[in-house]
C-alpha cells in the first residue's frame, strides 16, 4: 500500500503545472485554417477515446478538456508552431490532473478487456497508465507527437518531455523494478537536461524526480544471490530487480558523469541481509543533507551509493559508500576504497532498514 500511495503522489505532482488549472489554456492564436477537416472534439472522443471519456463521466470539466486535447493530440497537422506544441502538452497535463485520481476506482473490478482498451486509447494520445500488482493506479505522461516535438521544440523542451515519459514508465509495472531500463533512460535524460540546460525552467521542474531516479538506480545491491533495489532491502516484492540496465549503462553510456559510479557498483555491489549491517559511512545528519552528500559524490563520479537510517527509528541518517552483513570482511576493504577516493569513511553497525518479516 505504501508503494501505491507514493506512486499516486508522485504522479499527482507530475501532472500539476502552472498552466493546468482546470485546463484554462485557451486558444493559442486565431487561426481559421488550423482545424480544417478535423472533426469536433465530441465526435473524436466518441470514436477514439470512449473508455477514457467514461472514466471522466462525472467530471464535465475533465471531459471538455479531453475533447480539446483529442482534437490536437490525434491530429498532428494542427501542431504548426512552438506555441501550438506548448498548448497541446499543457492540455495533456490538465487532462492527467482530472483523469489520474479517477482511474483506480473505475478499473477496480479488474475487467481486463476494458483495461486493455483503455491502454490502447492512452498510448494513442500520449498517456501512460501506471500499474502495480495488477491494478491500474494512475495515469502519467507518455510519448506524445515525437515528430512535432523534434521539429518544433527547443532542445530543453525535447529533453523535458522525453524525461517525463521515461520517468512515468519507471513508476509502473507488475514488479516495478524488474525492468530498470526506463529508469536508466530517466537518469540519462535528466542528466542532460539538468547539466546542459541549468538555467532552463524545465531543468528545475524535473530536478527532484531526476535525483530520485538516480538514487534509486544507484541503490542496486545483492541479497541471497539476487539483485534488489532500495535501501538495503531483502523483500522480493516490490524490490526485486536485475543488473541488465546497469550493465548496459556501463557498456554504452561512457559519456555520462555517472558512468564511473555505475561501473564501480557492478564491480563491487553492496549486500543486504543478516541480523544487522556494517555500513561504510562517510557523513551523518538529516535525510535531506545525506541525500545531497551522495548526489554530490555521484556527480563527481564517486561511487557513494546510498542514504541509510542509522537507527531503528529512522531519525538519523548516513551517507553510505557500501554496506554488508555485520562481520563481513568486505566492509573493512570498502573503507579503504572509500578513503582512497577522498571520503572520510568508517564502519558503523546499524539495524536493517527493512527487517525481513515472514
Amino acid at each position: 500500500m505504501r508503494l501505491h500511495l507514493c506512486l499516486l503522489a508522485a504522479l499527482a505532482l507530475a501532472a500539476c503545472t502552472p498552466n493546468s488549472a482546470d485546463g484554462q489554456t485557451g486558444p493559442v492564436e486565431a487561426d481559421t485554417t488550423r482545424f480544417e477537416g478535423v472533426p469536433p472534439g465530441e465526435a473524436v472522443v466518441a470514436e477514439r477515446l470512449p473508455i477514457t471519456d467514461a472514466v471522466l463521466a462525472e467530471d464535465p470539466p475533465g471531459r471538455a478538456l479531453l475533447r480539446d486535447y483529442a482534437r490536437r493530440a490525434l491530429f498532428p497537422q494542427t501542431i504548426r508552431t512552438a506555441a501550438h506544441l506548448e498548448e497541446v502538452f499543457a492540455l495533456r497535463d490538465s487532462v492527467i490532473a482530472h483523469l489520474d485520481p479517477r482511474v483506480e476506482d473505475y478499473f477496480v473490478e479488474e475487467d481486463y478487456a476494458l483495461v486493455e482498451r483503455f491502454f490502447a486509447e492512452a498510448e494513442a494520445v500520449g498517456l501512460e497508465p501506471l500499474t502495480a500488482e495488477g491494478f491500474v493506479l494512475g495515469v502519467g505522461p507518455g510519448v506524445l507527437l515525437p515528430e512535432r516535438v523534434e521539429a518544433l521544440g527547443a532542445p530543453d523542451f525535447q529533453l523535458f518531455m522525453a524525461f517525463r515519459a521515461a520517468h512515468a514508465r519507471s513508476l509502473s509495472g507488475e514488479y516495478p523494478y524488474a525492468d530498470m531500463e526506463p529508469l536508466r533512460q530517466a537518469v540519462l535524460l535528466g542528466e542532460r537536461l539538468v547539466y546542459e540546460h541549468p538555467e532552463s525552467p524545465h531543468a528545475a521542474a524535473v530536478r527532484d524526480d531526476f535525483e530520485g531516479a538516480l538514487l534509486t538506480f544507484m541503490s542496486l545491491h545483492r541479497h541471497d544471490g539476487e539483485w534488489f533495489v532500495g535501501p538495503a532491502t531483502t523483500e522480493f516484492y516490490p524490490w526485486a530487480s536485475t543488473d541488465e540496465a546497469h550493465r548496459r549503462f556501463a557498456a554504452e553510456d561512457t559519456g555520462s558523469r555517472f558512468h564511473p559510479a555505475v561501473a564501480a557498483l557492478l564491480a563491487n555491489p553492496s549486500e543486504a541481509g543478516g541480523e544487522a549491517l556494517d555500513a561504510v559511512v562517510f557523513a551523518t545528519g538529516s535525510d535531506a543533507y545525506m541525500r545531497q552528500h551522495v548526489l554530490d559524490a555521484l556527480a563527481e563520479g564517486i561511487d557513494a551509493l546510498d542514504v541509510l537510517p542509522l537507527d531503528a527509528g529512522w531519525t538519523y541518517y548516513g551517507a553510505v559508500y557500501r554496506y554488508f552483513p555485520a562481520g563481513d570482511a568486505r566492509a573493512a576493504q570498502a573503507v579503504e576504497a572509500a578513503r582512497a577516493k577522498g571520503l572520510e569513511a568508517e564502519v558503523q553497525t546499524i539495524p536493517l532498514p527493512f527487517p525481513y518479516e515472514e
